[in-house]
């Protein structure tokens, strides 16, 4: 039954995109990941990241958005003589239902800013690991993150976006201490930014 607690953002996002006043659409685009605290750097593994969205205006100058989308994350080495003994693993792939949660303050007509928080859940993660070692990796099953971004809009109905996603608590925390966080926590973050468009459905 917990599994499939993913299902309620969809019925509460099909729901708000049936009622007046809200505007409803897809969105997709790519990430660049990274997982802070596992030795390696650079937003080196590339990800998917698609879903739905809807939106509705608080006054003339704000707006909120709900998300429901699929977010590939990890990590990756480049490999290169001098890092081959980075990192614990050549290419991690987790794979995330993300919600975020944004408020949008319109800077002009086509020019917006957000921010805001989420919820996300990891629904699988698979590494390659070059020397074959059972790697004592405990990822929690929940994240939860803040995100930053800006978006421009190119005609009525599309928009491109650019976002920063990081983690608020460790999504490793049986990992090594991070030096950003090392007062407050020790671990793993998932570090990310994507670009993509957004199309607007209906509203």
């Amino acid at each position: 039954m917990m599994r499939k607690w993913w299902v309620i953002p969809f019925l509460l996002l099909a729901s708000f995109a049936q009622a007046q006043d809200f505007k409803a659409g897809a969105v997709f685009g790519v990430n660049g990941a990274q997982l802070d605290g596992d030795g390696m750097g650079g937003y080196n593994k590339p990800g998917l990241y698609g879903g739905l969205y809807v939106a509705r205006e608080i006054n003339d100058a704000f707006f909120w958005q709900f998300e429901i989308v699929y977010s590939g994350k990890g990590s990756q080495r480049v490999v290169r003589p001098e890092t081959l003994d980075d990192g614990p693993w050549l290419r991690l792939s987790m794979h995330y239902i993300d919600i975020p949660v944004t408020v949008h303050y319109k800077y002009t007509d086509a020019w917006h800013f957000h921010a805001g928080v989420g919820i996300n859940y990891l629904m699988a993660f698979n590494y390659r690991d070059p020397r074959l070692n059972l790697l004592n990796t405990n990822f929690t099953n929940f994240e939860a993150a803040m995100h930053f971004g800006t978006s421009y809009e190119l005609m009525k109905d599309l928009e491109v976006f650019g976002r920063f996603s990081y983690s608020m608590f460790s999504v490793d925390p049986g990992g090594p201490r991070v030096p950003f966080f090392a007062v407050l926590q020790q671990g793993a973050f998932n570090n990310l930014i994507t670009l993509g468009v957004r199309y607007q459905l209906k509203g």
